[in-house]
């Protein structure tokens, strides 16, 4: 891995887990009685929203500005932190710097399509040298997911300076190793504080060792337009791509709030635990894909994830009151088994991408596929919003339980059968 792979990776870890962040942020907040529901959803949409974005600017950009973006993104994320951190210092700031700053946050995300550029994929065509492979880009939703989720309720705890910096809880909170009773203060700056104080240190890095070296040859990096006007199966593969890590992205975006508010439970302590095992559950999908089968293994995921999904829309429709506890057990399993699942049908259709791409081809495949399941963190925010503001939440699980299924029958026409498009089993 050289210099540039190795900073690449860090800018990546740092800025998308600020992002990831989000969903925990969401919910401290409406611990502190700051934002309702639905403007918790409409905040989370507007994170998913930019993330999106900065993908797609990220993936269609030119190899030029994909360079120009990469030597300024420390800047830039330097930014967009300061705005993070002069919104969440005061607790009386108008909600629509929330939005902003949730929305800005996105930008973290716009540099996955250089990553995708750093990498290999087991040829040469794309760049000379050591680079960082690209399960390793793939996989840093999932890995940043899981930090977010782990490190920042504790984060939160330490206090800054500045009286004025305090958010007081009205309900119980916490994190895997404490307990906060309603009444105690945090402090929700310290998290883009931090992410600030990173990127201003890669900035000094930058200005003392130079700017990177860019190895990457102008002339055999692929366009993107021939992908999409003359080959279906990136369109295909996107939607595939979209159920499996969109799936995964989306419920761990909405995760954290919706225990929160169906069950009243200080889900901060638990909600790390599913992006914890999609770390473990993504490669072993990618195994058994190689060792089964990529379009195998993502049939019984695609299976899973919609008899998981039926599931968690069982348990809330039993429900008799908006906190009934007697169904929280089965239905915290069947979103920990939903988001593990998503992630490890998203390795199975790595393995299946692989063989319908060719090397020199894969890399822009899996980036614009990667911006297309994004789309799970805007989708899914806002029609959970809409459905708790309706109260009609466990319709949600009937539509996911058909979007599975149909992806069940779409991946056994298209690659499954014998005669379909691409038969890969």
């Amino acid at each position: 891995m050289n210099r540039e792979s190795r900073f690449t990776w860090l800018q990546l870890i740092v800025g998308a887990s600020y992002w990831a962040s989000w969903p925990v942020l969401v919910v401290l907040l409406y611990k502190t009685s700051y934002l309702t529901v639905t403007e918790g959803f409409y905040l989370l949409l507007c994170a998913g929203s930019g993330a999106v974005c900065s993908r797609l600017l990220g993936t269609l950009a030119s190899v030029y500005w994909s360079t120009v973006l990469m030597r300024y993104h420390s800047l830039a994320m330097l930014l967009v932190a300061l705005i993070g951190v002069t919104t969440m210092l005061s607790p009386q700031i108008d909600i629509a710097w929330f939005y902003f700053a949730a929305f800005a946050s996105g930008y973290g995300c716009v540099i996955y399509s250089r990553g995708f550029d750093l990498s290999l994929v087991g040829s040469t065509v794309d760049l000379s040298g050591q680079s960082m492979p690209a399960g390793w880009v793939i996989g840093l939703i999932v890995l940043t997911t899981f930090i977010a989720q782990l490190l920042a309720p504790l984060v939160t705890m330490v206090p800054l300076p500045i009286d004025q910096s305090y958010w007081f809880l009205t309900v119980a909170s916490g994190h895997v190793f404490s307990r906060l009773e309603a009444g105690d203060g945090i402090t929700l700056a310290i998290v883009p504080t931090v992410v600030a104080a990173l990127f201003l240190l890669f900035i000094l890095k930058q200005w003392v060792t130079g700017p990177s070296v860019y190895s990457f040859k102008l002339q055999n990096r692929l366009s993107l337009k021939p992908l999409l006007s003359k080959n279906r199966h990136i369109w295909y593969g996107s939607v595939l791509y979209n159920m499996t890590l969109g799936s995964f992205i989306g419920f761990s975006f909405i995760f954290p709030l919706v225990l929160e508010v169906m069950y009243g439970h200080s889900t901060l302590m638990l909600v790390w635990i599913a992006p914890f095992l999609a770390i473990l559950s993504r490669p072993l999908g990618h195994w058994l894909g190689t060792l089964f089968g990529g379009t195998v293994v993502t049939q019984i995921c695609l299976l899973l994830m919609a008899l998981f999904a039926a599931m968690a829309g069982q348990q809330i429709s039993l429900s008799e009151t908006s906190q009934d506890m007697r169904y929280f057990d089965v239905f915290f399993i069947s979103m920990v088994g939903l988001i593990v699942t998503s992630a490890m049908g998203n390795g199975s259709v790595v393995v299946t991408l692989n063989k319908i791409f060719p090397a020199a081809h894969i890399n822009r495949a899996l980036s614009w596929a990667g911006s297309i399941a994004m789309i799970g963190a805007v989708y899914l925010p806002l029609r959970f919003g809409l459905a708790f503001a309706n109260g009609n939440v466990d319709s949600i699980f009937i539509e996911v339980t058909g979007f599975f299924s149909l992806g069940f029958l779409a991946n056994y026409w298209l690659y499954f059968r014998r005669h379909g498009d691409f038969y890969n089993p």
